[in-house]
């Protein structure tokens, strides 16, 4: 479906230990931190956000540095809904007596989209939003 992506991806420093993990250009400097509960473990030396979650105790600091390499000028839904923060309008034709949510609209349920459009959430801690249906 042709359509429009618009916006600007969001800066590294802003994105969570999992946005981070996922958004080309952006690094994850965090460190592990706290007080390990089990004998023998320490939280500096769990090296990445998965070893430090399993470590009791422990919990990541995130500190995602770079600078995104997406731009907002994709061709595609899903390419421009892969950088965090572009949002992608669909070229759809006017609904006689409905109203049409734009591709990253806010919504609650899927009557706030419209036109074909699903209200989902496209990620841990994400607001959801109207995207595409699927096939």
């Amino acid at each position: 479906m042709s359509g429009t992506c618009s916006g600007t991806p969001l800066p590294c420093s802003g994105l969570t230990t999992d946005q981070c993990a996922l958004t080309s250009g952006c690094t994850d400097r965090g460190t592990c931190a706290g007080v390990a509960t089990s004998f023998g473990d320490t939280c500096a030396t769990q090296l990445d956000p998965r070893s430090c979650a399993l470590t009791p105790g422990c919990y990541w600091a995130t500190k995602c540095e770079g600078t995104p390499l997406a731009t907002c000028n994709a061709f595609s839904a899903g390419a421009c809904l892969s950088a965090l923060g572009c949002v992608w309008t669909p070229a759809l034709p006017a609904v006689p007596g409905g109203a049409c949510a734009l591709v990253g609209a806010p919504c609650t349920s899927i009557s706030d989209c419209g036109c074909g459009l699903d209200c989902v959430l496209p990620c841990p801690g994400c607001a959801r939003m109207c995207e595409l249906r699927g096939p």
